[in-house]
């Protein structure tokens, strides 16, 4: 039996003189020895299309179902914009997040992200949540002030519109009421 030619390699030899997986290797990329592995900052660079230092730099690698890039750096995967802030600024400080100034979120210009709380990062955003707390005034046309404004877990409502609610649902309620008798017994047989 012959040995793999390939040198270190101590499997047996199957085509052309090397092993099955040198075999393999060489069938699918051409070659049989495996080139250098590119550090992290090489295969981060590699995926930015990166342009002035006022412009969004693209990331051009794997995104996730939100359309943030991402990066794997040993043997997880990262975030390739909190990659980029840590390799070009420093560490992310801590209970803060990185705001894309930008809205962009395949951007990893480190110019563009801003560490922000997270409750400060979501309400500079565009979503649901912050166009809500932007409102001065509820859908009626009431202001959202210290007086009128009614603070739940869910989010607030206006205190002029609720009264109202209220009014009305009870005047609905006693226009049902006058059509049973108070006071009267009823036993359920027609008596």
């Amino acid at each position: 039996m012959k040995m793999c030619s390939i040198s270190g390699c101590d499997r047996l030899a199957v085509e052309r003189g090397w092993c099955h997986r040198h075999y393999m290797r060489w069938w699918e990329q051409g070659r049989v020895t495996l080139l250098p592995t590119p550090s992290p900052e090489e295969r981060f660079w590699g995926k930015v299309a990166r342009g002035d230092s006022d412009e969004c730099w693209l990331w051009s690698g794997a995104l996730n179902e939100h359309g943030y890039g991402l990066l794997w750096l040993n043997g997880r995967q990262v975030r390739a914009h909190r990659y980029a802030y840590e390799l070009l600024v420093g560490p992310i400080p801590k209970r803060l997040t990185l705001d894309h100034l930008c809205r962009n979120r395949s951007c990893v210009n480190p110019a563009h992200l801003d560490p922000a709380t997270l409750r400060e990062n979501i309400l500079r955003g565009v979503g649901i949540t912050a166009q809500a707390a932007r409102k001065t005034h509820c859908k009626n046309g009431h202001p959202f002030d210290e007086t009128n404004t009614i603070y739940e877990r869910a989010g607030r409502r206006c205190r002029t519109c609720q009264n109202r609610l209220v009014r009305e649902h009870r005047a609905r309620k006693r226009e049902v009421q006058p059509s049973v008798q108070r006071g009267t017994a009823h036993d359920g047989r027609g008596r």
